[in-house]
């Protein structure tokens, strides 16, 4: 179940996000009765994103895996497998914090305001889900993956909340941060700029994850590196503190214990960059963005050759052209 890949900051998942272990928290909870759907382990949420390693661009934005983002304007279609109508409009309530930075919106069906049931084999943007380990989501448009939707996976993930909930800071928290991956974001301490490599406790770390996880040393530090400097794939900010995307760390793995300047507290709201990346990823510049994103996409796509990046953008620029008709209309 371990992943492969080496951007991802502890993660237990696959082709795309977010997944932390008890070494940082909160993505990977205690809930061992909970089980992994036996497909999903063909495709854990974990990033992957290759890419050659261009200079380093620094944009008003946390972490943004760029060829999964959306179109700027969509309307991102949500529905739940379980859960009652109270809890469905609490996530959907939470998430709407999004729509306020975002030119984007977090739509529903017609008349159901509480939010649909998913249906199997619909390849509806968000499918939320009650069962499996953990809290997480596949960053952004990888949850459309026909993997994903031929199996009738979800894409998030709240463990064990259709039997309750925590706090209201703590479960809007929660929310925001896995709708921030829904969007496209990455954990923000993954953030090459907070320098955290060298205050880890290495060795605690390594037999950590070796006793939960199997993992041997060189997939441990591959998953809980900083993200390489990236910046075809990857556009960041400074290291931002505050951002909803940053778990809190705990002390007994960094070396100076809580005087490290990479223990973190967990955070509720969105930060200040939070809210700027947002606009960033989602511009509400309109149909002229639109138009200036597919040039440069179809540029893009005349260079690469095929893989994963290529059908990522493929993707993503299929998504703009249909926005661009919309607006249109």
């Amino acid at each position: 179940m371990p992943p492969t890949n080496r951007q991802t900051w502890l993660a237990l998942t696959t082709a795309c996000c977010a997944f932390s272990g008890h070494a940082f928290s909160h993505d990977l909870i205690d809930d061992s009765d909970a089980r992994w759907h036996p497909a999903r382990l063909l495709m854990m949420p974990v990033s992957k994103a290759p890419a050659p390693l261009p200079p380093r661009v620094k944009m008003p934005s946390f972490i943004l895996d760029v060829p999964y983002r959306w179109a700027a304007g969509s309307e991102l279609q949500v529905c739940f497998v379980g859960g009652d109508m109270q809890l469905r409009k609490r996530i959907l309530q939470a998430a709407s914090e999004w729509e306020k930075h975002a030119d984007i919106k977090f739509a529903l069906t017609p008349g159901a305001a509480m939010g649909k049931d998913c249906l199997r084999g619909e390849a509806t943007a968000i499918r939320i889900g009650f069962e499996e380990p953990g809290h997480w989501s596949y960053i952004g448009t990888k949850s459309q993956h026909p993997h994903l939707v031929s199996n009738g996976l979800t894409s998030m993930n709240f463990s064990r909340w259709n039997y309750g909930t925590p706090d209201n800071a703590e479960f809007e928290g929660i929310v925001l941060h896995e709708f921030g991956h829904a969007l496209g974001f990455e954990h923000e301490h993954k953030n090459p700029s907070a320098g955290c490599e060298s205050q880890y406790d290495w060795p605690k770390l390594l037999a950590w994850y070796k006793k939960q996880y199997g993992w041997e040393e060189t997939r441990t530090r591959e998953n809980v590196a900083p993200l390489l400097l990236n910046s075809r794939t990857f556009k960041w900010s400074d290291f931002d503190p505050e951002s909803i995307m940053i778990y809190k760390t705990h002390p007994s793995f960094l070396l100076n214990k809580e005087s490290s300047s990479c223990y973190f507290q967990g955070n509720y709201a969105l930060s200040k960059l939070d809210k700027a990346g947002a606009a960033v990823a989602y511009s509400s510049k309109g149909t002229p963005a639109l138009i200036q994103r597919t040039e440069a996409l179809v540029d893009s796509l005349e260079k690469l050759p095929g893989g994963e990046l290529k059908d990522a953008l493929t993707m993503q620029l299929e998504l703009t052209r249909r926005q661009i008709k919309r607006a249109a209309q």
